[in-house]
Order: structure tokens, then C-alpha cells, then sequence
């Protein structure tokens, strides 16, 4: 057979070869094989970052610091390669800060790095801030832990209170607006308090820098609305809404902080003669349950407000063309551990309801099913959870009380 016929032969061969693999890669395939490919494709990049030493920054609201610092350390432990920077922040400077991240720079607020995850104190902070970027610039999200809106006092405050109270609902909103309000003035020798307890002390955190600061904001607006339903613009602007968050913040009276924990810090440290009472989240009340005691000789009382909200902790990839193939990997790793059976028993230990519907809270070994902490009024019934409304109603929440207290 002449050479130039063989060679013809030959690369008719090839070519035919390389058609027939072309015409298999085109073949669909199921969404088993599918699913094969992508967890191989998943293993191998695993395996990529364990080979080598990666390091991925952490934004964190300071509230979850003990569970989350304790949940790190046994991460390292089990993943020694992957290097991870805890930042702790406000939830809302560290979203105001996000919003002005731009592709082509890879830090951010105070030239800081930019973190490849991000976990505020609520998804209010994920609507506001996907809502500036335009996009889902903070993608992936998962909820860690939980923990509800509460109104968090000093039991005996709380039974006088409550007992004035009790044809009326006993601790809500609107009883504290009366409470507050002339002719009673605040004062406790008015409602039924010990007159020597001298003026009702009431706390919350700011709504511009505190994660549980916007909370208080959403129960109070939803103490407004008298429902679950998710809040308009037309309706917020009403002037009847802005008179409504005006009495509340005069009636109040007392220099909101800018941290929850600070503020729960404040309580614990000074005890009655500054506040009576703290609208925060559930968590800082079990934390500081012992403290108290220990201190002050008073137990406290946790009470949910009819309408309610959950803390729920969402941890997020930030989506950024800096970050490499191997640190998005490490960060799902992270994300990933956190949401596991062990990691979620262990956020029982520091207060917080698990996101984990398959790890129950009142069970022998959890403090939820302690007795103190169940006599302090924590339990399941955390009243109707409110339906959040989107990114650009919250923005007009913030812009309506600021505009009404200020």
C-alpha cells in the first residue's frame, strides 16, 4: 500500500476518533452522572487545598465571638492547613463597609482584607447589603445559629410590671409607651414598682450599628402594624408611624449604645440603677443568666414580644474575582463544619438555638433545658414570626426612625 494512503488512512482514523469523543462529551448525561462529576471534581479540589496551606478571612458579628472562636479552634485542629482569620465587627459598619467594595480592589473598610466569608448578626444586613451592590454580592448563605427578639429584665421589675400590667398583655410595646408616658412618667411608685426604684430604665442598641438595634426597630414597627405580614414604604410613611417611633425614643429617653454585647455588659456590670430593662436578643440573657445572680442577687426574665424576629447568624461567601478557586473551597469547608451535628450541639453551650432543626433544645445535657434558664421565661413559644420585607423597605425603616428621633 503506497505511504500517502497509509497516512490518509491514519489520520482519517485520528480525526474520526477525536469526532467520536467530541460527539460523546456533547451526549447529555443524567443528573446522576452529573452529580458523580461534580463530587469528584469537589474531592479533588479539596484535596488541592489540604496539599498546601490556605488562608481565608472571617467577618463575624461580635455577639456569636465565644462560639465561634471555640468552633475555630477545633476546626484548625481537624484542618491544620487551612489558616483562618476571625474578624470581629459590627454587623452594621461591616456591611457599610462591604457596600463600598468595588471589583478591583481586594480590601476593604480600613484597608482590610477582604473577607471570603461574612457573617452578620441577621439577614437584614445580607438584604441591605445585596440591595447597595445590586447584585448577590453576598451569595451562598447559610444560616448558623438562631436566637429571638426578648425583652430581658430584672424579675422583680418584671413581676411588678407584669402585675400592673396583666389585663393589658403585660411587657409588650405599647404598655412600655404608656409606662413611659405622662401621666405615669416612668415612674416604677406609677406602675406598681417599688417607689425607691425611682424612674423605669429602658436600653436597646442603635439600629445604625447594631444588629440587635435593627431588631428592636423591626419589633417595635411590627408592635405598629399588629401583624406578621412584611412592611410597605407607603404604609411606614405614613406620618402616624413616625409620631408612633418618636414617642417611643422620647419616651425612652436614655443615649441608645452602638453594641449589644456592650450594652448587655452595661446591665450585668451596673445593674438596676442603669437598666431595668434591655430589648436584645435571647442568647446575651442565657449567657449572662449566672452573672446576675451572682452579682445583683436577682434572676433575670426573658419575655418574647408578640410579634417576632429570629438573630439568625447567616454566614455568606462574598463574591469577589480575588478570591482563588482554593480559598472559595476552604471557605465552604469552614461553612460547612460549622452547620455540623457536633458544632451546633456546642452553640447550645453559649446560648444560641441551633439553625439545625434535628438538634433539639430542651434535652438532658442542654442548657436550654436547665431549670433556672426555663424559669427565666426562655422556651419555644417566641410569639408569630414577622415576614421580612426586602432590602429597600429596611433602608426606608432606618431613614424613617432616624429622621423621627433625631
Amino acid at each position: 500500500m503506497p505511504r500517502s494512503r497509509v497516512m490518509f488512512l491514519a489520520i482519517l482514523g485520528v480525526s474520526m476518533m477525536i469526532m467520536a469523543i467530541i460527539a460523546l462529551n456533547n451526549q447529555p448525561i443524567t443528573p446522576e452522572e452529573q452529580a458523580e462529576r461534580d463530587a469528584t471534581a469537589t474531592v479533588a479540589a479539596r484535596k488541592a487545598v489540604l496539599a498546601s496551606t490556605v488562608k481565608i478571612v472571617v467577618s463575624y458579628g461580635t455577639e456569636k465571638r465565644r462560639w465561634l472562636e471555640d468552633a475555630t479552634q477545633r476546626f484548625k485542629a481537624q484542618y491544620p492547613n487551612i489558616d483562618v482569620e476571625l474578624l470581629g465587627e459590627g454587623s452594621m459598619e461591616s456591611y457599610r463597609a462591604l457596600s463600598n467594595v468595588v471589583d478591583s480592589s481586594p480590601t476593604y473598610w480600613r484597608n482590610r482584607p477582604l473577607p471570603i466569608l461574612w457573617s452578620p448578626g441577621g439577614r437584614i444586613q445580607v438584604a441591605l447589603l445585596n440591595t447597595d451592590q445590586g447584585r448577590e454580592f453576598a451569595t451562598q448563605c447559610k444560616d448558623l445559629v438562631l436566637s429571638p427578639l426578648a425583652f430581658i429584665m430584672w424579675k422583680d421589675r418584671a413581676d411588678a410590671f407584669e402585675a400592673f400590667y396583666k389585663d393589658r398583655g403585660g411587657i409588650t410595646f405599647d404598655n412600655l409607651e404608656d409606662a413611659l408616658s405622662e401621666p405615669k412618667g416612668g415612674r416604677w411608685g406609677e406602675i406598681g414598682g417599688d417607689p425607691n426604684w425611682g424612674l423605669l430604665k429602658v436600653g436597646y442598641a442603635n439600629p445604625n450599628e447594631s444588629n440587635g438595634g435593627f431588631m428592636f426597630l423591626m419589633g417595635l414597627t411590627y408592635a405598629y402594624l399588629n401583624r406578621t405580614a412584611a412592611a410597605t414604604v407607603a404604609e411606614l410613611s405614613d406620618p402616624k408611624f413616625a409620631e408612633y417611633a418618636r414617642r417611643i425614643a422620647k419616651a425612652i429617653s436614655i443615649e441608645p449604645l452602638n453594641s449589644s454585647g456592650v450594652l448587655m455588659d452595661s446591665m450585668m456590670r451596673q445593674g438596676p440603677a442603669t437598666y431595668d430593662l434591655v430589648i436584645l436578643h435571647e442568647a446575651l440573657a442565657i449567657e449572662n443568666a449566672q452573672i446576675a445572680i451572682n452579682r445583683h442577687g436577682i434572676p433575670l426574665r426573658v419575655v418574647y414580644p408578640k410579634y417576632n424576629l429570629y438573630s439568625e447568624h447567616p454566614m455568606c461567601l462574598i463574591d469577589h474575582p480575588s478570591f482563588t478557586p482554593q480559598q472559595r473551597e476552604a471557605a465552604k469547608l469552614y461553612q460547612n463544619f460549622l452547620l455540623s451535628r457536633e458544632m451546633q450541639e456546642l452553640a447550645r453551650v453559649y446560648g444560641y438555638r441551633p439553625s439545625d432543626t434535628d438538634v433539639p433544645l430542651f434535652v438532658e445535657g442542654s442548657p436550654f433545658n436547665d431549670p433556672n434558664i426555663r424559669a427565666m421565661g426562655v422556651s419555644n413559644n417566641i410569639g408569630q414570626t414577622i415576614v421580612q420585607p426586602d432590602g429597600n423597605t429596611l433602608k426606608q425603616i432606618l431613614t424613617i426612625w432616624n429622621r423621627a428621633v433625631n
